[in-house]
C-alpha cells in the first residue's frame, strides 16, 4: 500500500448521505493532486458529474458506477418520455440495462416534489456507490469513489427548498399566463 495513498485518505473527512460535507471539491482534488500518481489523479478527475471522461475506464468502480448512471438516466429517459407521449429512442445512451433501476426511477417520477425526487436519484446513486466501493481502502478505488460521493454530497448541499418552490412558483405563473394567453386568443394548445 502506497504510505501517501493511506495519509491522503486518512486526511478526509467521512461523507454522510444528507450530511453537509465537510471539504470542498477544490481541497479533495488538492489532495489528491499532491498525494496520488499522474495517472491515477487523472482517473479520479475524470469521474465528473454530469459526464464522466474516458479516463474513467481506467477504473472497475467508477467504470460499474458510469454503467448504473447510464441505466439510471436512460430509465428516468423512457419514463418521462412516456409521460408526454415522445419517443424516447433518440434520449437513450448504449449500453447494458440493468432492470433493478427501474423502482428507483419509478419512485423518483411519482413524486410532486422535484427535491423529493432528486433525493430519490441522489440516494440511489449513494447506496449504489457505497456497495461498489466496499473494502476500498487507500487506492485508487477509495479516491474515485469519495469523488463521486463528495460531488452527491455538494449537490445535495446546493439544493436549497425555498428557493426552489420560489423558482417554481414563477415558472408555473409564467407557464400558465403563457396558456391563458394561447387560449384567449384562440390559439391552438
Amino acid at each position: 500500500m502506497n504510505n501517501k495513498y493511506y495519509y491522503a485518505s486518512a486526511s478526509l473527512p467521512l461523507l454522510i448521505f444528507g450530511k453537509q460535507s465537510q471539504i470542498s471539491e477544490e481541497y479533495f482534488l488538492e489532495i489528491c493532486k499532491s498525494n496520488l500518481s499522474e495517472s491515477d489523479y487523472s482517473v479520479v478527475t475524470a469521474c465528473k458529474f454530469p459526464e464522466f471522461l474516458p479516463e474513467y475506464s481506467k477504473n472497475s468502480v467508477a467504470t460499474a458506477y458510469w454503467d448504473f448512471e447510464r441505466n439510471l438516466r436512460n430509465e428516468l429517459a423512457k419514463m418521462r418520455a412516456d409521460k408526454f407521449e415522445i419517443d424516447y429512442i433518440s434520449y437513450i445512451r448504449e449500453g447494458a440495462t440493468n432492470p433493478f433501476v427501474m423502482e428507483t426511477a419509478f419512485n423518483a417520477i411519482k413524486q410532486d416534489s422535484p427535491y423529493e425526487a432528486e433525493k430519490i436519484l441522489d440516494q440511489s446513486r449513494w447506496d449504489t456507490i457505497e456497495n461498489l466501493s466496499v473494502n476500498c481502502f487507500a487506492d485508487l478505488n477509495f479516491f474515485a469513489s469519495y469523488y463521486i460521493k463528495l460531488q452527491i454530497c455538494l449537490r445535495q448541499d446546493s439544493f436549497n427548498l425555498e428557493k426552489g418552490k420560489e423558482n417554481y412558483s414563477i415558472a408555473y405563473k409564467q407557464i400558465i399566463g403563457d396558456l391563458d394567453k394561447k387560449f384567449a386568443s384562440g390559439e391552438e394548445i
